[in-house]
């Protein structure tokens, strides 16, 4: 009995051997791939995290192009205007706050163009006006000269003697 039992004892031996070499060889195999498939998660998570940064760098490169275009252009504007070219315009047609800036700056710089133009008008009459004014003094002047008489001048105004100017003429009281 005791080589019996010690037959079933080896029997059972064996099939606990098979089956423990069974599930390690089952276990191994599910290790391999589970580790399989996190190594494909893994190269999935790198993968995306570098497609991530690319494109963050890529809209980050965007944004600030979008951002530092309108800006620089508008300075360039306001640096044309400061050196004298008062009708500069901008052409930036986009729908956001820097296209209403680009509006205004040009609204802005039309104003400074036709205020300029009309500046430079008024000088040119003042000066026709004051080259005018130098002749007929150096006229009366030289008629004052040449007459060798006494002249006199009697401003009405002054004295009060005038009551009311109509047309250009002046009536005395």
């Amino acid at each position: 009995m005791k080589l019996a039992a010690a037959s079933k004892g080896n029997d059972l031996l064996e099939v606990t051997e098979s089956m423990s070499a069974k599930a390690s060889s089952r276990l191994e195999s599910m290790t391999k791939d589970a580790m399989a498939k996190v190594s494909r998660v893994q190269f999935i998570l790198f993968v995306t995290i570098a497609a991530t940064f690319i494109a963050g760098l890529w809209m980050a490169a965007h944004l600030t192009r979008s951002l530092t275009r309108p800006v620089e252009t508008l300075v360039n504007a306001t640096r044309a205007i400061a050196s004298g070219h008062y009708g500069y315009s901008v052409a930036i047609r986009i729908k956001t706050e820097f296209g209403e800036l680009a509006e205004h700056f040009n609204a802005m710089s039309s104003e400074l163009q036709e205020g300029h133009e009309r500046l430079q008008a008024e000088i040119a009459e003042r000066r026709q006006a004051e080259e005018a004014m130098r002749i007929s003094e150096e006229r009366y002047a030289l008629s004052a000269q040449g007459a060798n008489d006494g002249l006199w001048d009697w401003n009405l105004v002054e004295t009060g003697y005038i009551i009311a100017e109509m047309e250009g003429h002046a009536w005395l009281r």
